[in-house]
């Protein structure tokens, strides 16, 4: 496990990888995120809560706890594989509380290193994650790209990754994929204005883009 504090030291964040944790450390994890995950995700039983910790062998679980308060504030699950000589990491999960703060891009570069990966790819419906996800790209480039197809390295990371028989590789949307999680007022709001519209435009309530961006 590694450990650092970030935000001048408000926040701890605890690395761990899944195939170092006993089922009772699972456990354990499972129950220092099951308020923050159940925030998010209302519905969710204690069975998707550990399907979601353990759904790669060698994935690595970040976790934010505020210092003073001792919560979780956020936490991740993310794992890298080689998908057609690229290396590809992809989140499965990251849930920020506390927003506005930066905690979400902290998550993504305490993790993400152009040395060891090329693309990253993640499934969100929110416009903010978009934008955050695209900032790591050294050509400011995310897929889905406003007017421009995806390629085909970007298609087949797209199959090789997301599972759900509803997504459509050329506009990389999955349809009803977001049916039971929170939405707060402000959700689909963006500081990129055509992000925002993009994504208005192109996902009803429930759907997500599936996100791939280029690092390098």
């Amino acid at each position: 496990m590694n450990t650092k504090h970030v935000l001048d030291g408000q926040y701890k964040l605890e690395t761990l990888r899944t195939d170092g944790l006993s089922e009772s450390e699972l456990g354990k994890v499972a129950e220092q995120i099951k308020a923050m995950y159940l925030w998010f995700a209302p519905d969710s039983t204690d069975d998707d809560i550990h399907a979601r910790l353990c759904q790669h062998a060698e994935a690595h679980i970040d976790i934010l706890t505020h210092v003073e308060s001792g919560e979780c504030r956020g936490f991740s699950v993310y794992y890298t594989e080689q998908i057609n000589g690229h290396r590809v990491m992809f989140r499965g999960g990251t849930i920020v509380r506390d927003r506005s703060c930066g905690l979400y891009k902290i998550l993504l570069l305490n993790s993400i290193s152009v040395e060891e990966q090329d693309f990253v790819a993640a499934m969100t419906q929110n416009p903010r994650v978009y934008e955050t996800l695209r900032s790591l790209s050294s050509f400011g480039v995310a897929y889905p790209s406003m007017g421009a197809n995806p390629p085909e390295a970007v298609r087949g990371i797209v199959s090789a990754l997301c599972k759900v028989p509803s997504i459509d590789l050329d506009t990389m949307i999955v349809h009803d994929i977001y049916n039971t999680i929170r939405k707060d007022a402000d959700f689909k709001k963006a500081k990129d204005p055509l992000v925002e519209k993009f994504f208005a435009n192109s996902l009803n309530e429930n759907d997500g883009f599936f996100v791939v961006v280029p690092l390098r």
